[in-house]
């Protein structure tokens, strides 16, 4: 019975759904929660990783040992290695239909906003990912080398998609009195009372030309396209707020 082969194919089948098990995962992840808080239950991540263990150690024993071993040493290596992949296999699937389940979506979403930041009549744009994943934030709430904010993956609470929620998983923060933005040019501060071109300024956010009065508590609409999805226009200014251009894509 020859099991390299085969065996090898497992294992990497495997190792690859545990990579994409961590991403979805991560998709989870939200204001300290994890699969274990919200349900009570072990992360897929380690049990898929003990899988992953098991199955590289008889991958390995069958390799060392492939001249040794009698056939029904083999069979019940084989038989183990296919008892952790469907065990690990139906745990995630379990705990995928029980976090869909309990989530505010029902299930994984791909919500786009765009979204821009001026300072002193200058914009700012968001820090681009510095390694190999295109990506600044969390899996749930990131920026793709662009202005454009995305929510992709299962989202537990709808405070979990507030504004406020997406300055902190790109590195900054956000609240009615200060905004803090990791940008092209460094980190940028900016804090109600601060001067702009001589004079005291202040923020203000405007949604789709509309002011917006909760700031960092917006919660981000649920539209994959943009328009009718949000276009979120942060300015900290000296101007009066009715002296401002709400317009994205406008100096204001």
């Amino acid at each position: 019975m020859r099991l390299t082969t085969p065996l090898t194919a497992l294992f990497a089948g495997i190792f690859l759904s545990a990579v994409a098990l961590a991403h979805g995962v991560a998709e989870t992840t939200t204001k300290q929660n994890t699969i274990e808080g919200v349900l009570g239950v072990p992360d897929p991540v380690k049990v898929v990783l003990a899988a992953s263990a098991v199955i590289a150690f008889f991958v390995v024993l069958s390799l060392v040992f492939k001249k040794s071993l009698r056939e029904k040493h083999k069979k019940i290596m084989f038989v183990l290695i296919a008892v952790s992949i469907a065990a690990a296999t139906l745990y995630l699937v379990g705990v995928t239909l029980a976090l869909n389940s309990i989530s505010a979506t029902g299930g994984p979403v791909h919500w786009h906003a765009d979204i821009e930041v001026w300072a002193c009549g200058e914009r700012y744009h968001f820090a681009h990912s510095q390694g190999w994943d295109n990506k600044v934030g969390t899996p749930l709430m990131h920026l793709h080398n662009d202005d454009r904010l995305h929510i992709e993956g299962v989202v537990v609470r709808m405070q979990d998609v507030e504004l406020g929620e997406f300055f902190r998983a790109v590195g900054g923060s956000f609240t009615p009195e200060s905004i803090t933005m990791p940008t092209t040019v460094g980190v940028k501060k900016w804090f109600n009372g601060d001067a702009c071109n001589g004079k005291m300024a202040f923020l203000y956010m405007f949604v789709s030309n509309r002011l917006e009065t909760k700031m960092s508590e917006h919660v981000i609409s649920p539209y994959s396209s943009v328009p009718p999805g949000d276009r979120i226009k942060i300015v900290f200014s000296e101007k009066p707020m009715d002296k401002i251009n709400p317009n994205i894509g406008v100096e204001p």
